[in-house]
């Protein structure tokens, strides 16, 4: 069977997994290329019996657990907490958790509870220097400082995929199927890097609740130019 195609529609920052697919659109970005790590190498999608989830089984990267998409999903504006930094290319993910830990121990400190998920979002992106980066959480809260910031993730249509471990091989996968719709992300040079409108890891698993990473159902969404 083969795998499932886009899906326009409205709904909730977490958007469902089934609807009708979309007209065609023009252009792609050679940046959905150069943001992955590498190009995605050849690949087959099934379904796995009776669980609803779709795998990918990448040759450089094995198999995928995809959970849903990707589909093209519009979303309105969601307002975030988080902490923004620049950090090297090489040590991203080491800082996102250190950082995800101090907004963790903020919400706590501050009684301040996530109205929706935590988040990575990448700002500024540069593989070869450094990322400009924010670890937030949706909600909204009259106390600031100078650490955790008030912001937004902007409404628009975003490419989405939902995963289980494997991060190279999803961003791969989706920034593969941005390409075959003709998509192009929401981006524009940067004296740094190239800049994203919204590009987003999205941790549908509370990591309060589960610190096993390998375990967290996370979703890609990277904004597209309309």
């Amino acid at each position: 069977m083969a795998a499932p195609t886009a899906a326009v529609h409205k709904g909730s920052f977490i958007g469902r997994p089934n609807a009708d697919p979309p007209p065609g659109v023009q252009n792609t970005s050679r940046w959905a290329f150069l943001i992955s790590l590498s190009l995605v190498g050849p690949c087959s999608t099934q379904r796995r019996p009776g669980s609803g989830i779709w795998h990918t089984t990448d040759v450089n990267m094995g198999e995928l657990d995809v959970v849903s998409g990707p589909r093209l999903e519009r979303r309105q504006e969601v307002p975030t907490l988080g902490i923004r930094e620049t950090v090297p290319f090489r040590t991203m993910l080491s800082n996102r958790d250190r950082l995800l830990a101090e907004l963790i121990a903020w919400l706590t400190d501050h009684g301040v509870e996530p109205t929706g998920h935590f988040f990575l979002r990448l700002h500024v992106v540069n593989m070869s220097g450094l990322m400009d980066i924010e670890v937030g959480a949706s909600g909204a809260t009259d106390i600031s400082d100078g650490r955790v910031q008030a912001g937004s993730l902007p409404a628009g249509d975003y490419a989405v995929l939902a995963y289980r471990a494997k991060s190279m091989a999803a961003n791969r996968r989706l920034h593969a199927w941005v390409r075959e719709q003709g998509l192009v992300l929401e981006t524009r040079p940067h004296p740094r890097g190239e800049a994203f409108a919204s590009r987003c890891e999205i941790y549908l698993t509370d990591p309060r609740k589960e610190r096993r990473k390998t375990r967290w159902v996370v979703e890609l969404a990277f904004m597209t130019r309309s």
